[in-house]
């Protein structure tokens, strides 16, 4: 972006916003420096947040240009979608446009698990409960994170299901993502890729008589 052919006034107005919510200060009229909160963005989790906002909010700037050269069924085709095209992609899904870029991809992994790390997981359901019931047949898959990144909650799962009792703990994803992840990162999970606009792949096997051990986690 060319900054000399902005109007000062318009940067000046951008950075009023910024200062009221405590990112800057403003120490004389239109002239802006960094604070300690600034810095916060420049390192650790706050690092990566911020730029994969950066990353997903230019798309939507060039929504009015999108609406005009696409026709509405294209929002339903996964090979056209706006974030896509935005970044010169199209005919690349969502997922894909994102992979294309290591760094990308990085920021978009580290800011799920971040985002999911903060979530109660544990409270939501009885895990402990299942104990009984699963060694009862370890050979039916005990949980399954559809679209689970880094295997976040698998692993807050095992801590009152201590290697899933003995089944298996299935995590689900994009190769890619995988890729990322050594059998240190997810001990005692499984690694299963999967396009979750398909049929899922894992099936409980269980008589009338028995419920199922296996519990579907809608993740993504």
């Amino acid at each position: 972006m060319d900054l000399d052919a902005i109007d000062n006034k318009s940067i000046a107005r951008a950075l009023k916003l910024v200062v009221i919510n405590g990112i800057c200060v403003e120490p004389t009229p239109n002239t802006f420096a960094l604070n300690a909160n600034a810095f916060v963005f420049l390192k650790g989790v706050a690092r990566e947040f911020f730029q994969f906002m950066i990353d997903q909010t230019g798309p939507f700037y060039k929504l009015p240009e999108y609406f005009r050269t696409h026709q509405q069924e294209d929002l339903y085709d996964l090979k056209k979608s706006p974030y896509a095209w935005a970044v010169g992609l199209e005919g690349k899904d969502y997922y894909e446009a994102i992979s294309s870029d290591p760094k990308k991809l990085h920021n978009f992994n580290f800011t799920m698990a971040t985002s999911e790390a903060v979530t109660p997981i544990l409270g939501m359901f009885p895990w402990a409960s299942m104990k009984e019931q699963v060694e009862a047949d370890p050979s039916r898959p005990f949980a399954v994170d559809i679209g689970g990144g880094r295997g976040q909650f698998l692993k807050a799962i095992q801590q009152e299901a201590p290697n899933g009792f003995g089944a298996k703990m299935i995590l689900q994803d994009r190769p890619d993502v995988l890729a990322s992840l050594t059998e240190d990162d997810i001990p005692g999970i499984e690694k299963m890729p999967y396009d979750f606009f398909t049929p899922q792949p894992v099936k409980s096997k269980f008589s009338s008589s028995r419920s199922p051990s296996i519990r579907l986690l809608l993740l993504c």
